[in-house]
C-alpha cells in the first residue's frame, strides 16, 4: 500500500509539474497576444483618424469643386448677360445687324469654350483630387508579421 502511495505521490507531483509548466507557456502566450491586441488597437485609432481626417478632406474637396462649379456658371451667366446689352443693341439698327450677329455668335462661342475649360479643369482637379484621398489598402497602417508570429505559433506540448 505504502508503494501505491509512492507511486501516486510521484505521478502528483509529475502532473503538478507538467501543469505548471504548462500554465506558465500559456501565460507567456497570454501575454503576447495581449501585447498584440494592444498594437492592433493602436493601430485601429490610426486608422481610424486617418479616415476621419480623408472623409474630411473629401468633403472641402468636394465643397470646394462645386463652389467654383456655381461661382463659374454665375459669372458666365452675369457676363453673357452684360455682354448681350451692347449686343441687342447693335442688332436693333440695320446697318449694323449682321456685323453685330457675327461679333455676338464669335463671342458667345469663346466665351463658352472659355466658362467649358474651365468647368473641365475643374472636374478633372477634383477627379485627381478624389483619387488622391481615396485610401489604398498599402496606406493604412498595419502592424509588421514579426508583430504577430508570437501571436500564432502554436503552443508547444
Amino acid at each position: 500500500m505504502a508503494w501505491l502511495e509512492a507511486c501516486l505521490l510521484a505521478l502528483s507531483c509529475v502532473l503538478l509539474a507538467l501543469a505548471t509548466r504548462q500554465s506558465s507557456r500559456l501565460s507567456q502566450q497570454l501575454r503576447g497576444v495581449s501585447s498584440g491586441m494592444r498594437r492592433s488597437g493602436a493601430v485601429l485609432v490610426e486608422t481610424q483618424g486617418m479616415l476621419r481626417i480623408q472623409q474630411q478632406l473629401t468633403q472641402v474637396q468636394r465643397l470646394t469643386e462645386t463652389t467654383i462649379d456655381t461661382g463659374t456658371r454665375a459669372v458666365q451667366s452675369v457676363h453673357l448677360g452684360i455682354a448681350s446689352i451692347p449686343f441687342d443693341l447693335l442688332e436693333s439698327y440695320p446697318a449694323t445687324r449682321d456685323a453685330a450677329r457675327v461679333v455676338r455668335r464669335t463671342h458667345d462661342f469663346i466665351a463658352g469654350a472659355v466658362y467649358g475649360t474651365i468647368a473641365g479643369i475643374n472636374r478633372k482637379v477634383g477627379e485627381a483630387a478624389r483619387g488622391t484621398l481615396t485610401p489604398r489598402s498599402g496606406e493604412l497602417p498595419e502592424h509588421s508579421e514579426s508583430d504577430s508570429d508570437a501571436e500564432r505559433k502554436p503552443p508547444k506540448t
